[in-house]
């Protein structure tokens, strides 16, 4: 019988980031089994009834294997809509937002809302970092229009790492 609870579920790439998130919110995380096979299969048990209920997934496709991370997360929001999701809600740390979206909804056959966290992002360091020596860096090429962009918002210097991989 649905509570219209919250459930909290997490993979594999945060879970001591998602024990801090319930503990704060006085919850139990719900039971997920993540396994990853030996022919690199990703395997995603939901442990406990999440019909009806108010379901945040606590995932990000790092620190790890971006693939493993983002293939845990899809899998449990497939399992969530399976469940009855009427909406999907997705938080983006990167300033390409536009681009997510537009991948996410094709994805997805319900609405997906995007919620931009940049602005968060700056605010909590400018409260809890003391930037008077700080740089934000760039660790490759890839990186430069964003790091350019927080360094401009939060008036700071800005610096490049200059990587080269021997093959893809």
């Amino acid at each position: 019988m649905a509570t219209n609870s919250i459930k909290l579920l997490t993979g594999n790439s945060h879970p001591e980031l998602a024990k801090l998130v319930a503990d704060r919110l006085q919850i139990e995380l719900t039971k997920v089994l993540v396994l990853q096979y030996s022919n690199n299969e990703t395997s995603v048990t939901i442990g406990e009834s999440v019909r009806d209920e108010d379901v945040f997934i606590l995932q990000s496709t790092a620190p790890g294997d971006i693939n493993d991370g983002l293939m845990e997360l899809l899998i449990m929001i497939n399992a969530c809509k399976t469940a009855s999701a009427r909406r999907i809600t997705a938080v983006i740390p990167k300033s390409s937002w536009r681009t997510c979206y537009r991948q996410q909804a094709g994805f997805f056959n319900v609405p997906v809302d995007n919620l931009y966290a940049e602005p968060s992002y700056l605010r909590w360091i400018r409260e809890n970092v003391d930037v008077r020596k700080a740089v934000i860096v760039s660790p490759d090429a890839g990186g430069a229009k964003r790091a350019t962009s927080l360094a401009d918002r939060l008036d700071l210097n800005f610096a490049l790492i200059h990587k080269e991989r021997s093959r893809p």
